[in-house]
């Protein structure tokens, strides 16, 4: 029954259509059976019902429903997600409470975490955690040669952990230029090395002694390190300038760049050197340290470029855009994701790119740049590895770890850098050449 009937009119319509009078009694009569309806369904005074309190739920992280498929391609389906790190304040889901993890010999997952390094296994399931430090901005660890896995404590020391996560050494730390603070690299011969307020060289793990310290001067700090395919060190240092370190520690080269690299080089199968910084530009040096050219990104380029197959260069950028640029230094073509790109992409043996975004999604896109799905999570998504079946694992500023199985991709592409730090076990290498190769 319609009460009030038709706007202006004082009218209202039965069932059947017939136009109904509405007299004083009738409407009184309404009232109270309105009244009787409320008190039914809502309880009398005598007996109210509980009032339900509200609490701030944190809603599950990702779920499959929240994957946005474009033009039929299809799904992906999420396999398994853990929670390593409670994310409490807004800013560190813009940031990197998880970082990017690194793959085992034995295909267990190694992921730096706020104050920790965890081994998962292939289910997800959590096998070791190591605690480093309380809190703290997290390292991307590196699994050496020899299954040690490497990684940094809040307090700026290497530590090095066996297989069953104990810990086999801790070196430098607490302060002055022993302090080491970015991401480790190993060469082909075993070193460690690991930037801060100098470059530190280790002997192979595990018992990593120092080898070499390269000091510039007490208000300098190194950045980035990548290794080349000839041990050749390169590395970033805050005075804006790209340097290229001999295997005994004495600087080859010195090229400065505007804006200044804050992130190692990728470096592709002839030896060029591809440098984001903050003015905006992605720069190609050769490895004589000449600038080849120089392409604008639009925005600050905080994570470092990889490298295809074919020698396209993928980069992010504060514009919120991912460029494909191709070997000339010229723009093959962008997609707009919605929120500043600072993950590293990963390349699948397809051709297909993944690359996470500020704006909370993992995209996947074709090799011309379109976007075949995306995943949403809670927070900024870091930079995606990819597991030999083709699985995908990313982290985001929700401090959760998902892996994402995405049929057909084939698993990392064969590649000169096809994701963050080169390669599976975040080295941060370049290949040596195949055999009989120049």
């Amino acid at each position: 029954m319609i009460i009030g009937g038709e706007e202006g009119n004082g009218v209202r319509s039965n069932r059947s259509g017939e136009t109904l009078g509405a007299t004083p009694t009738h409407a009184l009569l309404r009232l109270v059976a309105l009244a009787a309806a409320v008190l039914a369904a809502c309880g009398t005074p005598e007996s109210p019902a509980p009032a339900s309190k509200s609490r701030p739920v944190r809603p599950p992280p990702s779920p499959p429903s929240l994957v946005r498929s474009k033009d039929h391609a299809p799904p992906p389906s999420v396999r398994w997600q853990v929670t390593l790190a409670e994310v409490s304040l807004a800013r560190y889901r813009a940031e990197w409470p998880v970082a990017s993890p690194a793959l085992t010999r034995e295909g267990a997952l190694v992921v730096g975490v706020a104050g920790a390094l965890v081994e998962l296994g292939p289910d997800g399931q959590v096998r070791w955690r190591h605690e480093t430090m309380p809190r703290g901005r997290p390292v991307s660890p590196l699994v050496a040669g020899d299954g040690t896995v490497c990684g940094l404590s809040t307090f700026g020391a290497l530590v090095l952990l066996d297989r069953q996560g104990r810990q086999i050494t801790r070196l430098g730390g607490m302060g002055g230029e022993t302090d080491l603070v970015g991401n480790p690299a190993q060469g082909h011969d075993g070193r460690l090395y690991v930037p801060g307020a100098a470059l530190w060289a280790f002997s192979s793990p595990p018992e990593a002694r120092s080898a070499w310290v390269c000091r510039l001067d007490s208000r300098r700090r190194w950045y980035g390190v990548s290794v080349g395919a000839d041990e050749t060190v390169y590395a970033a240092t805050d005075d804006r300038v790209l340097r290229a370190v001999r295997r005994d520690g004495t600087v080859r080269w010195s090229l400065p760049l505007d804006g200044g690299p804050r992130s190692a080089p990728a470096i592709g199968g002839d030896g060029t050197l591809y440098v984001g910084g903050a003015s905006g530009h992605l720069n190609a040096v050769s490895a004589e340290g000449r600038l080849l050219w120089t392409y604008s990104a639009g925005g600050p380029v905080v994570a470092p470029p990889v490298i295809g197959a074919d020698g396209t260069i993928y980069v992010g950028s504060d514009d919120r855009r991912l460029h494909a640029v191709t070997a000339l230094g010229t723009a093959r073509w962008t997609f707009e994701a919605g929120g500043p790109v600072r993950s590293s992409a990963a390349i699948a043996r397809d051709g297909t790119v993944y690359v996470g975004s500020n704006d909370g999604r993992l995209y996947a896109l074709r090799p011309d740049g379109t976007e075949k799905w995306s995943l949403a999570t809670g927070g900024a998504v870091f930079s995606p590895t990819l597991l030999l079946d083709g699985t995908v694992v990313v982290a985001s500023g929700d401090g959760v770890v998902r892996a994402v199985r995405d049929p057909g991709s084939g698993g990392l592409a064969q590649a000169p850098w096809p994701k963050w730090a080169g390669d599976l076990a975040n080295t941060a290498r370049a290949p040596r050449p195949a055999s009989g190769g120049p």
